[in-house]
């Protein structure tokens, strides 16, 4: 069944989207963007099908973004009509250049490296020779969709070209986090760059609020649209697909309790590597310690995964699997989901209806998790404790697990398509 005959859009008169034919979605770093925009390259496809939509993956190769996540890459290549990287934007003998400085910096040479060295090396290949504008002439864009990172670099040059041919900007969040939750001390003194597009799409109205509370100089308009991909129909649409598309090439045993682990990356105001290794064991041991139990690691999408592989190797390997699937079709197929500090994979795991463990090393003061703060999930602070909310959502979990996804869902205002919507109209000029 088709998601066109069941969520259509409110009728409205083509003419009025301000003549939108071409839309460019510019993703930059990471697949969280691709999570958050493409519920609605999804909607526009099945309701505004005379619009051309183009992806443009600023980095070096877009699979170094994906990784080994086909389920996400196959639904996006499904929305979209154009895939571009930034070297399909060089002149053709600049091209010749690059594919042999790319036969230079071979997968063996960038598999050493972290993404943020790649990147450098990227940027300043871009730099000696930048985007050519006759691709950009060809894409046409009415729009160009983007996340709020910053414009530097090769993205600033993309960014310019497409303004100065007409495109409406529009920024929209570069996750699914909730800002309508008290913000601790450490998130509301993040600096917020200044932005100048047309229009920012805000997940909350209080994130709108904090946006203009932290920089005064802000040129455009924010909206409140909610967050596309926790409207029903495209949780439907996301469980329904991987059911068919996804999990199936996964056998884990129905038999066993699937523990699912969300890690994190360490940061220097966070986890250090040496603390996020003795945290790790500690969850892993902890659930290897349950004879039935599998685990499912799912790497943050900046992880060191020769790192991750090898804090795993010590334990037995059928007990265990690293997985970079999408965080919300991993959690539709487990039992418990534990996370090792705020992020929005557990936001995933919560809208699915799923009971999450927040697991972090007491000595880590300085990082607040607001989620577990505000009753999204309880927190272990050690071991004994992470082992007791097992016990409890193994052996009551509906009732024990039924509190905290409720609190979830009264922080979240949940509608059948009602964000998608929002935000559709507002990218496509119903709304101003």
């Amino acid at each position: 069944m088709g998601v066109k005959k069941l969520y259509n859009s409110k009728e409205k008169d083509p003419e009025k989207h301000r003549n939108v034919k071409n839309i460019l979605i510019l993703i930059d770093t990471s697949w969280g963007e691709i999570d958050w925009i493409l519920p609605i390259c999804q909607y526009i496809k099945n309701n505004y099908p005379e619009i051309t939509q183009s992806v443009l993956f600023n980095h070096l190769d877009s699979n170094a973004i994906l990784k080994e996540n086909t389920f996400l890459k196959n639904l996006l290549l499904n929305c979209v009509d154009n895939w571009y990287e930034t070297k399909d934007f060089l002149k053709p003998v600049h091209k010749r250049i690059f594919n042999i400085f790319m036969r230079i910096f071979n997968k063996t040479i960038r598999s050493k490296l972290t993404i943020f060295q790649e990147n450098h090396i990227f940027e300043y290949f871009f730099r000696i020779f930048p985007p050519n504008k006759k691709m950009m002439n060809k894409i046409k864009p009415d729009v160009l969709l983007k996340d709020e990172s910053q414009d530097k670099g090769t993205r600033k040059r993309i960014v310019d070209i497409a303004r100065k041919m007409g495109a409406r900007e529009v920024i929209f969040p570069h996750a699914t986090c909730i800002y309508n939750i008290p913000i601790s001390k450490k998130s509301d003194s993040q600096k917020t760059p200044t932005r100048f597009a047309d229009d920012i799409l805000c997940n909350t109205k209080e994130m709108t609020q904090l946006l203009n509370k932290r920089n005064k100089t802000y040129k455009n308009k924010t909206h409140a649209v909610g967050i596309p991909r926790y409207d029903d129909w495209w949780i439907q649409f996301i469980l329904d697909n991987w059911d068919r598309h996804g999990s199936k090439k996964k056998v884990y045993d129905s038999k066993k309790t699937i523990f699912l682990l969300f890690t994190v990356r360490p940061t220097a105001s966070s986890f250090t590597k040496e603390t996020l290794s003795a945290t790790f064991h500690e969850i892993v041991d902890t659930v290897i310690s349950f004879p039935d139990s599998f685990l499912i690691v799912k790497p943050h999408p900046r992880q060191d995964l020769k790192h991750l592989k090898s804090l795993l190797n010590k334990y037995d390997k059928k007990r265990w699997t690293i997985d970079q699937s999408q965080a919300m079709s991993l959690s539709s197929i487990s039992d418990i989901v534990i996370y090792m500090g705020r992020g929005s994979a557990v936001l995933d795991a919560l809208s699915v209806g799923k009971p999450t463990i927040l697991y972090k090393d007491v000595n880590l003061k300085n990082l607040v998790d607001d989620y577990a703060m505000v009753g999204f999930s309880p927190q272990a602070k050690d071991t004994i404790e992470l082992k007791k909310w097992i016990m409890k959502f193994k052996s009551n979990p509906e009732k024990d697990r039924k509190i905290f996804v409720n609190n979830f869902n009264k922080y979240l205002s949940r509608t059948k398509d009602g964000a998608t919507r929002k935000a559709v109209d507002i990218i496509l000029g119903f709304e101003s």
